[in-house]
């Protein structure tokens, strides 16, 4: 049953310390609120690296956007000159 547990909690983002800390909590007594909150601060912080994700998609779709000249100019600023 625990390793099914840990499957499943890490196939829905739990990192190994997280599973661990669950696996003790539910060792002892764990109240169903308790499990209710833990689950929606994992919610929570989805949502958070969801929004990070689509912020950096959004940069990165506006770099596409940047005319060829500009990239072009930008890439040879890196270029060291030729003696």
């Amino acid at each position: 049953m625990k390793i099914k547990f840990i499957k499943d909690a890490k196939s829905l983002g739990y990192s190994l310390k997280e599973i661990g800390a669950a696996l003790k909590m539910l060792s002892q007594d764990m109240e169903a609120e308790t499990l209710e909150a833990l689950v929606q601060g994992k919610i929570k912080e989805i949502e958070e690296k969801i929004q990070s994700l689509e912020s950096i998609k959004s940069m990165l779709s506006g770099l596409l956007q940047t005319p060829q000249e500009d990239v072009h100019n930008y890439l040879r600023s890196f270029r060291v000159p030729e003696d």
